[in-house]
């Protein structure tokens, strides 16, 4: 999981950009390419990480 990488940012997908190593993980792993994201990136990671969505995290407003 990295942050503000675009679609077009990994190898695998047509880019420019060298990444060999995410490109074996994603030929030998598991792609996820239909997922959203919250606008914030605490609670897409809570969701990612523990599999819920994020009401279920209680994790959904970044506390100030």
């Amino acid at each position: 999981m990295a942050d503000d990488l675009g679609w077009n940012d990994v190898g695998f997908h047509g880019s420019e950009i060298l990444t060999p190593n995410i490109d074996q993980l994603a030929a030998n792993g598991i792609e996820l390419d239909n997922y959203y994201v919250s606008p914030r990136c605490g609670p897409t990671r809570a969701q990612f990480l523990s599999g819920t969505q994020s009401l279920q995290t209680l994790f959904t407003h970044r506390l100030v």
